[in-house]
């Protein structure tokens, strides 16, 4: 681009687009920074957390949630996995199966926040759990569950 060519209008608007721009990449920094510090303020949660899209994929999960369900995986190798599968797979550590399924399809359906649901588990322990759902964007509903043993 050839400044010296451009007349002073042009250049006023030239300069506004650079404006524009770099006001755009310094939001999107901060963005990046927020859900950085999110991100990790989830991983050093106390409880278990799960997060999942509308379409039912797992967003982020914490390590707590890793260890107390078993998973010998680092949370990030979970992102994207089917939650309905997971949830298949986990319902063999509760003492009723078919409950905890159907209570998470009873809750989802709902949309309503859920605080200090008892389940009980084959080898004794009891977790606690907790849901909210949050609209994120219009339309747009992500899922809560968080753990607690």
């Amino acid at each position: 681009m050839n400044f010296n060519s451009m007349t002073k209008q042009q250049l006023i608007e030239e300069i506004r687009r650079r404006d524009q721009r770099l006001k755009e990449l310094q939001n999107g920094d901060q963005v990046r920074v927020t859900a950085q510090r999110l991100s990790k303020l989830i991983a050093h949660l106390p409880g278990g957390v799960i997060i999942e899209t509308p379409e039912r994929k797992v967003m982020q999960v914490n390590r707590k949630f890793c260890e107390m369900f078993g998973i010998d995986a680092p949370p990030e190798a979970l992102q994207g996995a089917d939650c309905r599968q997971a949830a298949q797979q986990a319902k063999v550590l509760f003492t009723d199966e078919e409950d905890f399924i159907t209570r998470i399809d009873t809750i989802l359906a709902a949309g309503k926040p859920v605080l200090n649901e008892e389940l009980y588990l084959r080898d004794g322990r009891v977790f606690e759990r907790d849901y909210v759902s949050v609209e994120v964007a219009p339309g747009q509903v992500e899922h809560l569950w968080y753990y607690r043993d």
